[in-house]
């Protein structure tokens, strides 16, 4: 980490709350999920569509992400109500990855079979690389069962295409995989990833 990291995360516990909500308002709906409705509503009315993903990721105990489960299935019910183009984008450390993988993907299952229910997709947010590996085999875990689930990968990681390889296997292709390429955003070592700018726009 630089120094001039070290300095943003040191200051940010002491900076006020009005500057953060100004900087984060153009990436956070609201605090509710009535917030995040009327940004969809808004969203629809100009032809585009919406992913919800709630804040709260790198959960430890059990009953937290059992709640996070609960707010998505909220999440699905509003948006299948609503007739809304949307679905939702979850992280798997939100749904206890760092209380076990078996039982990640418990939680995860459960609101797969939720969104199927409702004919709705769910796509499974990829964190930093020391979550990678987990990630990817709970995804395929998940493809055996539920064909409304996708994953995402990340451009500036240097392994991003063996592992776009390994996901265009002939079982993924069978069962219709679904895989989101984006740049990526965590800070990551410099052994292992693209870290400037142009390199991970080349990457991607």
């Amino acid at each position: 980490m630089s120094w001039f990291d070290r300095l943003v995360v040191g200051t940010l516990p002491i900076v006020p709350r009005a500057v953060v909500q100004r900087v984060a308002k153009r990436y956070v709906a609201g605090a509710a999920l009535g917030d995040a409705l009327d940004k969809m509503r808004r969203l629809a009315a100009r032809g585009a569509m919406a992913t919800v993903d709630l804040l709260g990721e790198e959960v430890d105990r059990a009953e937290v992400a059992e709640s996070n489960v609960a707010e998505y299935t909220r999440v699905l019910d509003a948006i299948d109500a609503e007739k809304l183009d949307a679905n939702i984008s979850v992280k798997l450390t939100a749904f206890g990855l760092d209380v076990g993988e078996d039982f990640c993907l418990g939680q995860l299952s459960r609101v797969l079979a939720h969104a199927r229910a409702h004919g709705n997709f769910v796509r499974i947010d990829m964190e930093d690389h020391t979550r990678t590996d987990a990630t990817l085999r709970i995804y395929q875990q998940a493809r055996r069962e539920f064909d409304n689930v996708g994953v995402v990968l990340q451009a500036m990681l240097f392994r991003t295409e063996d592992d776009i390889e390994l996901l265009e296997g002939d079982d993924y292709k069978r069962s219709g995989g679904n895989a989101r390429l984006c740049k990526g955003i965590y800070k990551e070592p410099e052994e292992i990833a693209h870290t400037t700018f142009d390199a991970i726009r080349e990457a991607f």
